[in-house]
């Protein structure tokens, strides 16, 4: 990842066809002849980046995806069609004005699972609630769409933006500094395990949520104070039973770790601490065995002005460890670490830089 190289984002693009490929339903029936304009997902394959064990081509893949068109100054959706394979979408449209809404990865079964069939109008389609535990690091929801206008000829491109839903936090690097702390110099230090806490569980298809619109519900929210195996988000959230020795100060850990969530909008000036659960900031927690006896860091993600929003990443160039940990994952010591945030934008949106930090 470079601060001098730019990947456009995920977008899908409509070009003129001859044959469909997709499941349809309420296909408008043209005015004369015939017109197979053919939507599909485009994805922008990037190179130079890694998050542990998943290729940064696996962000971008489509396994299915749903179209939906709504006449321009209307509520109703006028016509729909998916694909269950990612393939190419054909429509026959009369000339016109429209916005196009996509859907990518939705659930196609489970209790969250997304009938494209069923919204009817664009309120219902995008407060369809999305569940994290439907996502994959190869199967990531996405949404979006665009005012577009098919010609008079009926011929033509267009291209409809769409956007993970899922945040992306990361540490690239984890260092021991124990120089000013010579009684802790000599000791072994572990990495036990990586995790995000605080996580919300949902988020819509159109819009991320607001603070006051989250509700402090324990079962809407995922590692709450402290990781709590799931087995639905684990692989999002959370690697742990790692054991990995980093030795005595000065040594480093350098593969990059990655993790996908929901929005938390929650700022850091409502951030809590209390052992009573409310709802707060999401944090990324570093969990180590330093001589033997286990300590959490944990890592704030959050500002005075922005939480987590969705498609954007947070990640730590590097977390240099300088003191003794907390015995409580929410627990922090001060200035028992620091962290150095990435301004790169890793092809997605945009990668934010936290300036308050744990």
């Amino acid at each position: 990842m470079k601060n001098d190289s730019y990947y456009p984002g995920i977008f899908a693009a409509a070009l003129a066809a001859l044959s469909l490929l997709s499941c349809t339903q309420d296909a408008p029936e043209p005015e004369d002849g015939s017109l197979g304009v053919d939507f599909f997902i485009e994805t922008d394959i990037r190179s130079g980046t890694r998050a542990t064990d998943i290729a940064s081509a696996d962000e971008s893949k489509v396994n299915r995806w749903a179209l939906f068109l709504v006449k321009d100054g209307q509520a109703s959706i006028f016509t729909r069609a998916w694909s269950d394979s990612g393939a190419d979408i054909t429509l026959d449209l009369n000339p016109g004005t429209y916005t196009a809404y996509a859907v990518v990865n939705y659930p196609a079964s489970g209790n969250a699972a997304f009938a494209p069939g069923a919204p009817s109008t664009v309120s219902e389609l995008t407060g369809t609630v999305s569940h994290l535990r439907d996502n994959s690091a190869s199967n990531l929801v996405m949404s979006g769409s665009k005012r577009i206008t098919v010609a008079a000829d009926r011929t033509g491109s267009h291209s409809i933006p769409v956007s993970r839903l899922v945040a992306k936090l990361g540490i690239r690097k984890i260092t021991v500094d124990f120089s000013d702390n010579p009684a802790l110099a000599s000791k072994d230090f572990t990495l036990k395990g990586l995790y995000v806490t605080n996580a919300y569980s949902h988020t819509t298809f159109g819009a991320d949520y607001t603070a006051a619109q989250l509700t402090a519900t324990p079962s809407s929210w995922y590692n709450r104070m402290g990781f709590s195996p799931d087995a639905d988000t684990d692989g999002l959230l959370s690697e742990t039973g790692l054991d990995i020795p980093i030795g005595t100060s000065g040594g480093s850990y350098v593969p990059e770790h990655w993790f996908y969530c929901y929005q938390n909008p929650v700022l850091s000036g409502s951030d809590t601490r209390s052992p009573v659960w409310t709802k707060r900031c999401t944090r990324i927690v570093i969990e180590v065995q330093v001589g033997g006896t286990t300590y959490y860091y944990p890592v704030t993600v959050a500002s005075a002005d922005k939480g987590i929003l969705r498609n954007k990443t947070y990640f730590a160039e590097e977390v240099i460890i300088r003191r003794i940990g907390s015995k409580d994952p929410e627990d922090e010591n001060p200035d028992a670490v620091s962290v150095k945030w990435s301004t790169a934008t890793d092809g997605w949106d945009e990668t934010y830089r936290v300036d308050e930090i744990s």
